[in-house]
């Protein structure tokens, strides 16, 4: 029988990743072994000798990679510095606005279950929904995962209902009374990946007069 044919478009199956990702498995497994043995045979300084080439040889590959980037290597180090900084200060401020959302501390709260909270809310909601901000999802960015289970955590909905909420972005995710809470749910959401803005639905409503009528 002769080998099937690849799919028109599409790549040939090739089994090089998995054979770089078994030598790697492989070279970290035979690793201590291999010092072990220099120690016992040739001593601590050729084991110490082996560890100053290993570094140098991963800064030279480190540099190498940088340098391909078109960057040099202060730059590198300035950036990394820069987005440690940032991650520090993002997790600090989530951990900030979390405080505001009192459901995401204590499980047996429920965001449905407090004031002026509403999820996932519809363009048809009752008037007295109205009022407070919009937390929306514009978009989800790179990391699906995350922003899945940001928006489970703020809205207790179950997987498949946050998987076909994402697919409809742009939707609003939450409607919350004070803006305290809309930009502590908004935090939460970028620093999974995700895009989001607030808006105030208010601006929306059509006059009393109107509804009434």
């Amino acid at each position: 029988m002769s080998p099937a044919a690849p799919a028109p478009g599409g790549r040939k199956p090739s089994r090089a990743g998995g054979v770089k990702t078994a030598s790697v498995v492989v070279a970290w497994l035979a690793l201590p072994c291999a010092l072990g043995l220099i120690q016992q045979q040739l001593g601590w300084p050729y084991l110490m000798a082996f560890y100053v080439l290993g570094l140098l040889a991963a800064a030279v590959i480190r540099v190498r990679q940088i340098h391909r980037r078109g960057e040099t290597v202060a730059d590198a180090i300035a950036a990394a510095l820069i987005e440690q900084q940032l991650r520090r200060a993002r997790r600090e401020t989530a951990r900030q606005h979390a405080a505001a959302l009192p459901w995401l501390d204590d499980r047996r709260l429920s965001p449905a279950d407090h004031p002026g909270v509403l999820i996932t809310p519809s363009p048809d909601a009752p008037a007295y929904f109205a009022h407070g901000y919009d937390v929306v999802l514009d978009s989800i960015g790179d990391r699906k995962i995350q922003v899945i289970s940001i928006v489970r955590m703020l809205t207790r909905i179950s997987a498949k209902d946050a998987k076909d909420l994402l697919a409809a972005v742009p939707v609003t995710v939450l409607r919350v009374p004070d803006r305290l809470m809309a930009d502590a749910a908004r935090s939460l959401l970028e620093l999974a990946g995700a895009t989001t803005s607030i808006t105030d639905p208010a601006s929306n409503v059509r006059p009393a007069a109107v509804q009434d009528s």
